[in-house]
């Protein structure tokens, strides 16, 4: 059996999804889901994958396991965090070193919450596998990308109003400018030497005007975690069309319904982005990903176009 530890918000549960789900796909096993660290850091966190067309054969009663499984289970998650607080402390440094991470698979443990990219050797022969951390890229699950893909559609009914939008995004070249605008208060949780940080508005400016030599007549479609913030403080050199979604799941179906993006420096744009099933689409994303912390290289979608970016005080 695999169990997967859930946390974070939209985009973050997509991808911790997808490496449980290939890990699943892979040694064809049951896959289990444990929601008790959902809001570990994001304390405003609810689980929202149950609006996707994920796989049903998914359990999320981990208490009906095997007792043995469970305080295992339990307890290698315990220790591993510990571990890596270990190392964010003494060594101010986010990445755990390769042997660590492999003392970790070899009981079975596919536990890697530091970003960079592991490659995780392809065979594990422990009965019971457990997977902890965020696993921020495709190559974690690329085997099995177009299952993926699939699954992670939204099932929630469309409005009348989205539907309309839908189709107006169709009928042109519509761009998804996703903005990171709403600075939350420090949560003490998170160790300083991690910081995604928000990036400044000519990033966004920049990506509008590369976007705008690469594709005719483009039609923008302005998506942010604070509209209101942007509507305000933004200073567009092109008309913009402001997307007010119910939630952030059907925000998700509308973002990915656009042909080409500008994105922010945040999973849930990636997820709009990679989910988009328009064959020729342009992508632009920003380099550095985060503000202060480790290498994000594979975070980058292939082909996307990088553009260098600052980020705000």
């Amino acid at each position: 059996m695999i169990i997967i530890k859930m946390m974070g918000n939209l985009g973050n549960q997509m991808f911790i999804y997808a490496m449980g789900r290939s890990l699943a796909l892979k040694y064809n096993d049951r896959l289990y889901i444990d929601l008790s660290g959902l809001k570990r850091y994001y304390y405003t966190a609810n689980y929202k994958l149950d609006h996707f067309e994920i796989s049903p054969d998914i359990s999320y009663d981990i208490y009906r396991l095997p007792l043995l499984t469970r305080l295992k289970y339990s307890f290698t998650t315990t220790l591993f965090a510990l571990e890596h607080l270990f190392y964010r402390k003494t060594r101010m440094d986010l990445v755990i070193p390769k042997n660590i991470i492999m003392k970790w698979f070899r009981r079975g443990c596919y536990y890697c919450t530091n970003r960079p990219y592991f490659n995780f050797p392809d065979n594990n022969p422990k009965k019971d596998k457990f997977v902890y951390g965020y696993f921020q890229g495709e190559q974690y699950f690329k085997e099995f990308k177009d299952q993926i893909r699939s699954e992670l559609r939204v099932t929630v009914p469309i409005s009348a109003r989205d539907k309309r939008l839908i189709d107006e995004m169709h009928s042109c070249n519509s761009v998804g400018i996703s903005i990171r605008a709403c600075k939350a208060p420090e949560n003490p949780k998170v160790n300083d030497n991690v910081i995604l940080g928000y990036i400044s508005k000519d990033y966004y400016y920049e990506g509008m005007r590369r976007i705008s030599e690469k594709i005719k007549n483009p039609v923008f479609y302005v998506f942010a975690d604070d509209i209101e913030k942007v509507k305000e403080e933004f200073v567009f050199q092109y008309p913009v069309i402001y997307v007010e979604p119910e939630d952030s799941v059907t925000g998700m179906r509308l973002l990915y319904n656009c042909k080409h993006f500008v994105i922010a420096n945040s999973t849930f744009s990636w997820w709009g982005a990679y989910l988009s099933d328009y064959a020729d689409k342009v992508i632009i994303m920003p380099i550095p990903w985060d503000r202060k912390g480790a290498p994000r290289d594979c975070i980058y979608i292939k082909d996307a176009i990088k553009i260098p970016c600052i980020f705000e005080d």
